[in-house]
C-alpha cells in the first residue's frame, strides 16, 4: 500500500529495519511474496501483518493455516465471530484524563471497577456480574447506575476481543486502536484502572469537529463502553483518500462487485427530488408540498402525517416512502393496535426473576407483539 507510512508509521519503519538488515527478504517458494529468515517477534499478529504484508490487516483473521484455520482458533481468550468497534471513555475517570497519561504511552486500554471484588475472570456471563455488582456496590450506586454498570463490565470483560477496534475521546480528538490481548484485573492505587487490556495505538488522532455526523451521533452516547461496530465502515476510513483504500482494498482476496465499506459509508447520501409524475400520482397540488416533506425527511429523519381518518394518509406515506427509499422492496409497513401503549412496541423494561438469586429486578425485553386495525403512519428512516 503507497500510503502505508503515511498512516501507519511503526510498522513501515518495521518493515524498512528488517529489510535492510536481510532478515525480511523476497520469497523464494511464493513469488510476489515477501518471508522471514529468522524468527521475529511482534507486539500483536497485526502488526506483523502489517509488516509482512504492507497494508493493514487484522492478524487474528489474517494469518491462517494451510487448512484454513484462523490464528483467533489457537488463542486463548479469542471469540469466535466478526471484528467489532468500541468507544471506552477514559477522558474523566473521577476526574483525570487517562487517555493523555496512560493509554497511548503505555499501550492499553482500562475500565474503572474499584469496588468490584477481585478474581473476576474474563468471559464472565452477565447473570453473574449483575449478582457481583449488586452485593459489591450496593451502597454506593443506584439501581440504574448498577444496571449500567454490569453492561459495561460484560462489553469489557466478555464481548470485547483481541483485534477487535477500539476509540476513545481526548482533547478534542478521536484515537484509534487495536486489542492485542486478554483482559486483566489489578488492584491500581488510584482505583482508577482496575481492569485493562493491552491495546495497540495508532500514534495521532483525528479531530472530533472533522469525524462524519454518523460517526459523532455514536460517540456522543454517555455511557463509559459503547459499541460502535454500526459505524465500523467510517472508523475504518478515517485518514486513508478514497484512492489509498481502493489500493488497500485491491491486495485482498474480495468480490469484486461488493462495494468497499469505508468508501460506500462517506457517500453522502441524496435523497431523490419529488417530480410532476410523482404529484400527479399522488393527487396532490404540485411538487411544493412533496419538496417540503423530503427536506424535514433530511433534517427531522422521522415524519408523522396526522389527519381525519380515510384522508390518504397512509397511501401518501408508503408511496413516498417507496419513491425515496428505492423501491417498494425497501420499504415495511406496520400498523399497531390503539390499545397498546409506546412501551409495548419498543424495547421496555419487565420485572424479572433472578434464576439464582431469586430476587425480582427490570430487565430489558424486545416485545414481540402483533399488530391490527389503523393508525396514523409512520415514515421512518
Amino acid at each position: 500500500m503507497p500510503s502505508l507510512g503515511k498512516h501507519f508509521k511503526a510498522p513501515t519503519k518495521r518493515h524498512e529495519d528488517l529489510r535492510a538488515q536481510g532478515v525480511l527478504v523476497p520469497s523464494v517458494r511464493w513469488p510476489g511474496w515477501l518471508e522471514l529468515t529468522e524468527d521475529v517477534v511482534f507486539g500483536s499478529p497485526s502488526f506483523a501483518a502489517v509488516v509482512l504484508v504492507g497494508a493493514p490487516r487484522n492478524g487474528w483473521e489474517e494469518w491462517r493455516t494451510e487448512d484454513d484455520r484462523p490464528l483467533s482458533d489457537f488463542m486463548s481468550g479469542v471469540w469466535a465471530g466478526p471484528s467489532r468497534t468500541w468507544l471506552v471513555r477514559g477522558s474523566d475517570v473521577t476526574g483525570l484524563d487517562l487517555v493523555q497519561r496512560l493509554w497511548p504511552p503505555v499501550g492499553r486500554v482500562t475500565l474503572a471497577a474499584s469496588r468490584l471484588r477481585q478474581g473476576v475472570r474474563q468471559g464472565v456471563s452477565k447473570d453473574e456480574l449483575r449478582t457481583l455488582v449488586q452485593e459489591d456496590y450496593e451502597s454506593t450506586a443506584t439501581y440504574s447506575q448498577r444496571q449500567q454498570l454490569v453492561e459495561d463490565l460484560h462489553a469489557f470483560l466478555s464481548r470485547m476481543k483481541p483485534g477487535d477496534t477500539v476509540c476513545t475521546i481526548s482533547g478534542g480528538r478521536l484515537y484509534v486502536g487495536e486489542i492485542t490481548g486478554e483482559a486483566g484485573q489489578t488492584e491500581s492505587e488510584d482505583r482508577r484502572s482496575n481492569l485493562r487490556r493491552p491495546v495497540e495505538w495508532q500514534p495521532t488522532g483525528f479531530p472530533y469537529d472533522d469525524l462524519p455526523e454518523e460517526l459523532q451521533q455514536k460517540l456522543s452516547v454517555q455511557h463509559d463502553v459503547v459499541d460502535l461496530s454500526a459505524v465500523r465502515a467510517h472508523v475504518e476510513g478515517l485518514g486513508p483518500t478514497d484512492q489509498e483504500l481502493a489500493e488497500e482494498a485491491g491486495g485482498t482476496e474480495r468480490d469484486p462487485s461488493v462495494e468497499i465499506p469505508a468508501l460506500a459509508a462517506r457517500r453522502e447520501l441524496e435523497l431523490p427530488e419529488p417530480t410532476d409524475e410523482l404529484a400527479a400520482e399522488l393527487l396532490v397540488h404540485g411538487t411544493e408540498c412533496l419538496r417540503e416533506v423530503r427536506d424535514l425527511l433530511w433534517d427531522e429523519r422521522q415524519l408523522v402525517f396526522y389527519g381525519p381518518p380515510g384522508t390518504g394518509k397512509t397511501y401518501l406515506a408508503l408511496k413516498l416512502a417507496e419513491f425515496l427509499g428505492g423501491g417498494p422492496e425497501q420499504v415495511k409497513l406496520v400498523q399497531f393496535h390503539p390499545s397498546y401503549s409506546y412501551e409495548d412496541f419498543f424495547e421496555g423494561f419487565r420485572p424479572q426473576e433472578g434464576p439464582e438469586t431469586r430476587e425480582v429486578a427490570w430487565a430489558r425485553e424486545a416485545l414481540a407483539v402483533s399488530w391490527s386495525g389503523t393508525a396514523s403512519p409512520f415514515l421512518l428512516r
